[in-house]
């Protein structure tokens, strides 16, 4: 009887403390310890989610994050490579929203309210990814313009791709 009720304080102990690192993952930005712990959580949040619509506006969700993140990071380092890590990682997610979004069935229930919400996030990570552009020591921007301005483009791709599900959507008449 001891012996398992060692190991049931060892397992109570192991999940308390993935529990607690990663909560304190969950205000970590790019380039901290913990970082890729928040990311692997998000990653396992959408493989779990299992409808199309609430997967591509979890994800969503997930690229306004990163954004902030950003608009954090340039506040706090003067870190080039990652920002420019950062500015890349939201280009690739904010691509595959667009490409999930493209995917998803037009008879999906909530696909308006999905294409809406993308279409919203993606003038907000817009505006913060310019915004992001502009605060940046001439130095950093330098090197990181480039993909900033592909972020901004892709943002803006995505944005137009929802307005493309809503239209295509009122136009068979649903």
């Amino acid at each position: 009887i001891a012996f398992i009720a060692t190991a049931f304080m060892i397992v109570v102990f192991v999940l308390l403390g993935y529990s607690a690192t990663v909560t304190v993952a969950g205000d970590s930005l790019p380039g901290d310890m913990l970082y890729p712990i928040k990311t692997a959580r998000e990653k396992v949040q959408l493989v779990l989610t299992l409808k199309d619509e609430e997967r591509v506006s979890l994800q969503m969700s997930f690229v306004s994050r990163r954004a902030d993140e950003l608009q954090k990071l340039v506040k706090t380092i003067d870190n080039t490579e990652i920002v420019k890590k950062a500015a890349q990682q939201i280009s690739k997610d904010v691509k595959d929203v667009k490409d999930q979004l493209n995917k998803i069935n037009m008879a999906a229930v909530n696909i308006i309210e999905v294409a809406k919400e993308v279409d919203t996030k993606t003038l907000e990570v817009k505006q913060s990814l310019t915004s992001v552009h502009e605060v940046l020591s001439k130095e950093i921007k330098d090197e990181v313009s480039g993909d900033l301005k592909e972020a901004i483009a892709t943002t803006e791709e995505t944005g137009t791709s929802a307005l493309n599900v809503i239209i295509k959507k009122y136009e068979n008449g649903e």
